[in-house]
């Protein structure tokens, strides 16, 4: 029988990514591999998906095709365009939230 890949993952955020006007450029996903029979990560690892295609339930998809199951319950962050770098390297939502806090005082 022929196994769907998928990566599970929890303490999740989909991430709003919006333009300097505050327009919807797109979304991805960002959090902790819980499993992966991708092959591509580790138990623990963080990840921060391409552009998501479709939300159904506790399933996205993304563009390139790749599956995640979402565990629990996910947050979401609006995210500039410059906050997606940080992202992809491992920053998480919560911590670029505290860095623009204290930019801010």
């Amino acid at each position: 029988m022929y196994k769907v890949k998928q990566t599970r993952v929890r303490d999740w955020y989909i991430v709003k990514i919006l333009d300097e006007k505050q327009n919807l450029i797109g979304q991805v996903l960002w959090g902790f591999v819980l499993e992966d029979n991708t092959g591509r990560f580790n138990c623990g690892d963080y990840l921060c998906t391409s552009l998501i295609e479709k939300i159904k339930d506790n399933l996205i998809i993304t563009a390139k095709g790749s599956q995640y199951i979402v565990e629990g319950n996910g947050k979401e962050f609006d995210a500039d365009i410059a906050d997606v770098e940080q992202l992809r390297r491992g920053r998480s939502p919560f911590q670029i939230s505290r860095l623009k806090m204290t930019k801010l005082h």
